[in-house]
């Protein structure tokens, strides 16, 4: 990371969490995913210019995110980072690579098979190890497509539609 970047503030820091250096992080924004999964984030304690961190895990608990930053390895260490700053670099929608998408902006859009029929509206998405998840409310219930070459064949934007390839069992 470097260079010229906007950053904004996506957490503060509330309180330590446990023995072992991670602290509760109170997030600023709703797509928590973003701070959860980035590889670094820009820390700042006060008036102090801040720094970039190494992440080494993240998860969420309740309404906070629970962050380990490498680097901090106990009680004493997080205490001393309680109501810095998390940051991260400004993203914006319009700029984002060809065929990749904000995950939260896809809620609502409507799910169908390739053949034209309906499958549901997308409701959430969960934040999985290995790739999202859509949940789609349907007729029948919940469905979970994973967020994968494999079953999403396109998604219209403009039309706020997602087509899905739709594999027997999926249901």
């Amino acid at each position: 990371m470097g260079g010229v970047e906007t950053l904004v503030s996506v957490g503060r820091v509330v309180k330590p969490h446990g023995i072992r250096g991670a602290f509760t992080v109170a997030p600023l924004i709703e797509r928590t995913d973003r701070i959860i999964k980035a590889l670094k984030v820009f820390v700042r304690t006060g008036e102090s210019a801040g720094m970039w961190m190494d992440v080494e895990w993240g998860r969420v608990q309740g309404e906070s995110i629970v962050l380990k930053l490498k680097g901090i390895d106990d009680r004493n260490q997080a205490e001393e980072y309680r109501k810095a700053d998390i940051q991260l670099p400004e993203i914006d929608d319009d700029v984002l690579p060809e065929g990749t998408y904000i995950a939260s902006s896809l809620i609502g859009f409507h799910a169908v098979s390739e053949d034209g029929k309906t499958i549901g509206t997308v409701v959430d998405i969960l934040n999985m190890p290995a790739q999202d998840v859509f949940v789609v409310k349907s007729e029948k219930g919940e469905i979970l497509i994973p967020a994968v070459k494999a079953f999403i064949v396109h998604v219209d934007v403009e039309a706020k539609r997602i087509i899905i390839s739709w594999i027997e069992g999926l249901w």
